[in-house]
């Protein structure tokens, strides 16, 4: 039986391969028509459309699901379609809260149309969406698995499962080989370190120079070296031949987080060396005997603010200012410091906004992260009404 008219109602399309999306009937374009012609037929016109392609649906930050969600706030939208209820989120705790509390509070009726739910209406379906939930987010815990899995299983019998390989080195046919110019510059590097150069003069010195930095062909905006690039080539024990893999590993299947493993768990994978093992060693004994400047980790914020523009991590000084690391060591990034207080203003104004009632002891334990753009802060919190 056809519906009645019920107006104007968005579509929100969501397609990932981490998920296990494979599937050609779940296509970006498939989720389209699917959802298009069911509005069609029941006296729907559809508004808008709200994509996020490529983007796991464990995550919450999707750009497309929270500009629906904005819109939906701010009653824009009342009727919302999706494929299935996995489109929507595969996190269980997100869908409950989104089914249970956020859209009747704001009076959304959801449509999941291979689900057959339908919250304005009473149907069985509905009553099974919970259930539904749990599967879908089991269902991204266990292609998760999965995936690790058979990524341990390449590694352990010889094959390279590293994304991007040392500076140095290219990926040619399966094959990993020595790059000439790019290896030139790693042994003079290691060489200026041995003769006394600090890691400063040899980024300074390279940049005078006009040599391209690693990671210039995926960051545009990192256009010069720094100390801290230097510090990791002298570091890696890939230019002696041993490209360690398996160093980290995600917190969680919901987190891009990850952690640090112990070094017995590495895997070591032998490529072409570019320096001998005996000049490793060296550059490493000098490393350890040279003292470390303490850093001041102790005020809150440490580690929890990050730049908007160039996506480094940003810190708080001495003198109560927020600058960003990028920008201290040479990326580019022109985003100005910020004074603490001006932040903490900022932070205080978007509570009040969003209506979040937080003690100010409790922040630094809800705080996720905090995003920082020209004149903006974004705030993350761990448990927030979505």
């Amino acid at each position: 039986m056809v519906a009645e008219p019920v107006g104007q109602a968005a579509l929100y399309l969501r397609l990932s391969r981490e998920d296990g999306d494979t599937e050609q009937s779940g296509s970006i374009q498939s989720q389209q028509l699917l959802l298009t012609e069911y509005a069609k037929r029941n006296g729907m016109t559809v508004s808008a459309i709200y994509t996020d392609d490529g983007i796991s649906g464990t995550k919450w930050n999707r750009p497309g699901l929270q500009e629906l969600l904005r819109a939906a706030e701010s009653g824009q939208i009342r009727v919302i379609l999706v494929k299935d209820l996995s489109r929507l989120s595969r996190d269980y705790v997100k869908t409950g809260e989104l089914l249970e509390e956020w859209f009747p509070k704001y009076g959304i009726r959801l449509i999941a149309v291979e689900d057959g739910i339908d919250t304005a209406k009473q149907l069985p379906a509905n009553d099974f969406s919970p259930m539904r939930a749990v599967l879908n987010d089991w269902y991204a815990r266990d292609i998760s698995r999965k995936v690790r899995a058979a990524v341990h299983a390449r590694q352990e019998s010889g094959l390279c499962t590293a994304a991007r390989l040392p500076y140095g080195y290219r990926k040619t046919e399966g094959r990993i080989l020595v790059d000439p110019a790019e290896a030139a510059v790693v042994i003079w590097i290691f060489k200026s370190y041995l003769d006394g150069k600090s890691r400063c003069a040899i980024a300074r010195k390279l940049t005078e120079d006009g040599i391209r930095p690693p990671g210039e062909k995926w960051n545009r905006n990192i256009r010069n070296w720094n100390d801290a690039t230097i510090g990791r080539i002298l570091k890696n024990s890939a230019y002696c031949g041993k490209l360690m893999l398996h160093k980290t590993e995600k917190l969680s299947y919901k987190s891009n987080r990850k952690q640090q493993l112990p070094a017995w768990m590495w895997t070591v994978y032998p490529i072409p060396a570019v320096i001998g093992e005996e000049v490793f060693e060296a550059v490493r004994t000098r490393i350890e005997q040279k003292p470390q400047r303490a850093r001041n980790r102790t005020h809150w914020l440490s580690g929890r603010v990050y730049c908007g523009e160039c996506e480094s991590r940003m810190y708080v000084t001495s003198r109560n200012r927020v600058i960003c690391s990028g920008r201290k060591h040479g990326t580019g990034c022109q985003n100005p410091s910020m004074s603490l207080s001006a932040l903490e203003e900022m932070l205080s104004v978007q509570l009040e906004r969003d209506g979040i009632s937080v003690y100010s002891q409790a922040l630094p334990i809800l705080l996720e992260k905090i995003v920082i753009r020209k004149e903006t802060a974004e705030l993350y919190l761990r448990y927030k009404e979505p």
